[in-house]
C-alpha cells in the first residue's frame, strides 16, 4: 500500500488527523505552508504505523 493511500485512509477514518491536515492548509507563506504540511503528513503516517521516507521531517 502506498503512503499516499495510507494517509488518505487514515484521514477518512480519524477526524483528529483530518483536522490536523486541514489546519496545515492555510498558507501564510509558501515555505511555511510546505513545512506545516510535511510535518502534518509525517505525524499522520507515524500514527498509522508507518515510518516516514528517508529525508522527511
Amino acid at each position: 500500500m502506498t503512503r499516499h493511500r495510507v494517509c488518505r485512509e487514515r484521514l477518512s477514518a480519524h477526524p483528529d488527523d483530518r483536522d490536523c491536515h486541514a489546519a496545515a492548509d492555510s498558507p501564510l507563506s509558501m515555505s511555511g505552508y510546505n513545512n506545516r504540511k510535511a510535518a502534518a503528513i509525517v505525524a499522520i503516517l507515524r500514527r498509522a504505523g508507518l515510518r516516514p521516507a528517508a529525508g522527511s521531517t
